[in-house]
């Protein structure tokens, strides 16, 4: 009960800042400045965050715990992979890259770190990179086939992307120090540090800006297929994914680990899904729709998960 007060707490503080977000994106925070703010949470801010959640003593326990939580993610993908290849056969030709999408990809940098980080702290952080692994190198080769209609880029291209994304570079580099014992200088640390402490209340306003993009809230909140994808997102694929791990037998995972992996799951719609709408033309504002609707609806639901895994699993 008490992890579940924290998520309330931490999940309040964040819908403050995204509340936040949307007023400045309908006064004085332009749409291309909200992308140009998402370019530096991205590529700074979130892997800063990451990075220094390696800056700690070395310990086998957190290295072994570090790779169940790649396993977990593994898991997680390849169940929430099949099941929108089965639930969204005969979705609409305009819609069904954004359902396949945000059913399989949550806001596990944007939301998931600053969460994770209120919940469990460094080490959880250190736990969710696990999982961030697995997002990025799907996201770069399953996500961008869904939107591209299924057109594969040579192996050298998709490695490249995966490999000089910011968030992987910053695990790469993570953990190479983490091994090692390569501790930063005390003051450069502390710069490091105010950069990673901007994640939740950049990220947050980012997604409140987007938010207030997506045009009218009462068109959004009238968008039933929109519920619907949002109700796999938030509830469906994370139950599912409990359940499986709950008969397995959690594959030996302590709970923090679990836990870690199963919040991020659960976390909303994936802000890439609205870039890659953007980017190759395929209903950005059902993908806009989708995205707000289902960061609204998490404030509800991922307390919930919360709960329930405490209930199924521990």
């Amino acid at each position: 009960m008490e992890l579940v007060t924290v998520c309330v707490q931490q999940i309040t503080v964040m819908f403050i800042l995204i509340a936040a977000g949307y007023i400045c994106g309908k006064t004085i925070i332009s749409q291309d400045t909200g992308r140009q703010l998402s370019k530096l949470v991205l590529n700074v801010v979130n892997p800063m965050l990451i990075f220094m959640s390696y800056q700690m003593d070395y310990d086998a326990r957190l290295m072994k715990n570090l790779m169940m939580s790649v396993l977990l993610g593994a898991v997680s993908y390849a169940a929430a992979i099949l099941l929108s290849e089965i639930m969204f056969a005969k979705s609409g030709t305009d819609t069904r890259a954004a359902d396949k999408f945000f059913a399989v990809y949550s806001n596990c940098g944007f939301m998931g770190i600053p969460l994770i980080n209120g919940l469990f702290g460094s080490e959880g952080v250190f736990y969710l990179t696990g999982y961030l692994t697995c997002f990025n190198i799907l996201v770069w080769t399953h996500g961008i086939m869904l939107y591209s209609g299924g057109e594969k880029e040579s192996f050298g291209k998709t490695a490249l992307k995966v490999i000089t994304s910011p968030s992987v570079i910053a695990i790469i580099a993570g953990i190479f120090c983490f091994v090692l014992q390569i501790r930063l200088p005390e003051l450069i640390a502390e710069a490091a540090d105010y950069i990673g402490s901007m994640n939740t209340p950049l990220a947050m306003i980012v997604a409140g800006v987007t938010i207030a993009g997506s045009g009218r809230i009462t068109d959004m909140l009238k968008n039933g297929r929109a519920y619907y994808i949002s109700t796999v997102r938030l509830l469906i694929i994370p139950l599912i994914f409990v359940l499986m791990c709950r008969l397995c037998g959690y594959f030996g995972t302590p709970e923090t680990v679990f836990m870690t992996v199963a919040v991020a799951a659960a976390c909303p719609g994936a802000a890439t899904g609205v870039m890659y709408a953007v980017n190759y033309d395929k209903n950005p504002v059902y993908a806009s729709n989708v995205f707000a609707l289902s960061t609204i609806l998490s404030a509800v639901t991922l307390p919930l998960t919360v709960t329930l895994c405490g209930l199924i699993c521990f």
